[in-house]
């Protein structure tokens, strides 16, 4: 359902004598492989920060509505990008560049783009800028209607609970935007992935997540890797009351898995406290 549908479950909460809710992440997922336009159906494929546009509710309004919604839009829109500046134009572009090349997986654009490089960058900033700004009013449109379906929670008494994953998709833009901060060869190529090794404490045996691992490293590179779990942290904390922590183990041992070579798989130890 949509945002608008929330509402109406809000009500039936409400009347059940419920407290909370409790979601799955709300990010669009990444792009069924060899699709230009279908998505994969888990959320923990998902880009880690915005909001799916399958959510959008299309709300019909009055004339003198649109009216005055138009005349105030531009000053809430640049609210909106001010409030969340450390990752919406990044978001934006990375979907642009998405529609244009049709894939999410960045590791197949072209090279001065799967770089960053800053040139490239801005080429196609200007290049895809209506597309750009098509995006940005998609995801103001997903913030103003969530902002209402948070605000009836909160009269009603109901905490709102999400969801963060230890890990990204390699098809997320912040990935993209933050390259430094994984275990990345040139071009986005991993020689390692998330999972969990086949040990004795396994419970269900060797697990192959296939997510980027995080960079650890010396403190100048952690307060990189720790920056962008800020990003992600002050992102869910604008829309939840609290959030469900998958998995804070992590930070003090993770799974390094070799996609070819099982025999190679360990575990590691992170960063900790």
């Amino acid at each position: 359902g949509t945002f608008e549908t929330g509402l109406f479950f809000l009500d039936w909460l409400h009347k059940t004598h419920q407290s909370a809710w409790q979601m799955l992440p709300l990010h669009q997922t990444q792009l069924e492989k060899g699709s230009k336009t279908v998505h994969v159906p888990s959320p923990y494929k998902g880009y880690g920060i915005g909001l799916d546009p399958r959510y959008l509710s299309q709300k019909t309004e009055s004339r003198k509505q649109r009216a005055e919604n138009t005349e105030q839009e531009a000053g809430r829109i640049e609210i909106f990008i001010s409030e969340n500046n450390e990752w919406i134009e990044d978001y934006v572009l990375f979907c642009a560049l998405r529609d244009r090349f049709g894939t999410d997986d960045w590791r197949e654009w072209p090279v001065g783009l799967r770089l960053c490089k800053k040139e490239e960058i801005e080429k196609f900033s200007k290049k895809l800028q209506k597309e750009i700004d098509y995006h940005l009013k998609i995801q103001y449109q997903l913030h103003k209607q969530y902002d209402e379906l948070r605000g009836k929670a909160g009269k009603l008494g109901i905490s709102l609970i999400g969801d963060l994953p230890f890990y990204l998709s390699i098809n997320s833009p912040l990935v993209w935007a933050h390259q430094d901060v994984f275990q990345l060869e040139t071009g986005g190529k991993m020689r390692y992935v998330s999972g969990i090794p086949d040990t004795p404490a396994a419970h269900f045996g060797r697990q192959v997540w296939g997510h980027p691992i995080y960079r650890w490293g010396d403190k100048v590179q952690n307060i990189r890797v720790i920056n962008l779990w800020k990003i992600r942290l002050k992102y869910l904390a604008s829309l939840f009351d609290s959030v469900r922590f998958d998995h804070a183990k992590g930070l003090f041992e993770y799974g390094v898995i070799n996609p070819k070579h099982e025999t190679v798989d360990k575990y590691v130890k992170g960063p900790g406290n």
